[in-house]
């Protein structure tokens, strides 16, 4: 690092950024959420502010800062889908209404008061025509 009258300091030709949080965000806001950046993964965000920027942990500061990008969180494709066991509702002959039931929770919903899970219960009944 070197630095240079007027108080700046560079590190090759980036220009260091020294403890100030907000400024990094918005470096890393410039390079990721522009929409002429169109939300790049970590990599190509981190490899884009150090050609202008650079400050200690910048890769873990873009790392932190993409993991909470609502944009890339809505849009990030599921590399390692789940897929849960089905269990297949099988209702007692001549069943009265409500006696065979299936629930399940919907879980990691975003927050509404307070609130971020539904429970849905459904009754099978069948019907004789």
């Amino acid at each position: 690092m070197e630095y240079c009258p007027g108080g700046l300091w560079w590190k090759d030709q980036a220009l260091v950024v020294v403890g100030n949080d907000d400024l990094k965000r918005g470096v890393t806001s410039k390079f990721h959420d522009a929409l002429t950046a169109r939300h790049p993964g970590i990599a190509k965000t981190t490899t884009e502010i150090c050609k202008y920027y650079w400050w200690l942990g910048i890769q873990d500061f873009v790392m932190e800062y993409i993991k909470g990008c609502t944009t890339c969180q809505m849009n990030k494709v599921n590399t390692n889908p789940s897929k849960p066991l089905v269990y297949p509702i099988t209702p007692v002959p001549d069943a009265l209404p409500f006696q065979t039931i299936a629930l399940d929770f919907i879980t990691k919903l975003p927050e509404s008061l307070g609130n971020d899970t539904i429970l849905t219960v459904m009754h099978r009944l069948l019907v004789h025509l």
